[in-house]
């Protein structure tokens, strides 16, 4: 369920990371977001596949690649409740919601958690870069080191928008904010940022 660099005493005391995946018939792109994932090499982190009813190999193609990793499946009930389930399971001090057709690459947990618990910050944003294959669409990395929740409200109304899997979360906050709203359809990153703003 946790895979972990074993024995390595330094990172005892070093915060965990869970990775939270909504999948719905994403059979040909989970493995490369659970590759990603483990490419971090970050020693505490748990994965967390929550499948959404998929009618594809998405459950079969989990078992093989992750059998280490938490799955939990149902029916299609949307992705924000697939996040909720998710969040419900995770242990981390920091929590990352991931599509599954995305990855991500660079030192991005253990950047991010140093820069989280430096800060004391409640939400860490990275840049994103947006790509069909292998062509770069867009590049989106606006967002200043420090900012205030008022700030980046105020960026927010002008198009600077952070995707969830550009977002690092402290765990409590997003369980303060209540988790995801189930009953959002569309712009649910918009939705829950805007309320953690």
């Amino acid at each position: 369920m946790i895979f972990s660099l074993d024995g390595d005493r330094a990172d005892a005391g070093m915060p965990g990371v869970a990775v939270v995946i909504p999948c719905y018939n994403a059979a040909s792109t989970i493995g490369r977001t659970i590759a990603s994932v483990r490419a971090q090499g970050y020693p505490k982190t748990e994965i967390i596949v929550v499948d959404d009813g998929s009618q594809d190999d998405s459950v079969d193609t989990v078992l093989r690649i992750a059998p280490d990793a938490i799955l939990v499946t149902g029916p299609n009930l949307g992705a924000c409740h697939a996040r909720n389930q998710g969040l419900q399971l995770a242990t981390g001090d920091y929590v990352m919601f991931l599509d599954a057709d995305d990855e991500i690459r660079g030192d991005y947990f253990r950047a991010g958690i140093v820069l989280a618990q430096a800060r004391r910050a409640d939400l860490i944003f990275t840049p994103l870069v947006r790509m069909s294959g292998a062509q770069v669409i867009s590049r989106k990395s606006e967002i200043a080191a420090d900012v205030t929740p008022e700030d980046l409200f105020e960026s927010w109304l002008g198009g600077v928008q952070v995707n969830p899997a550009a977002t690092l979360w402290r765990r409590a906050f997003v369980q303060e904010l209540g988790g995801w709203n189930e009953r959002t359809l569309i712009n649910q990153d918009a939705e829950i940022v805007l309320r953690a703003l």
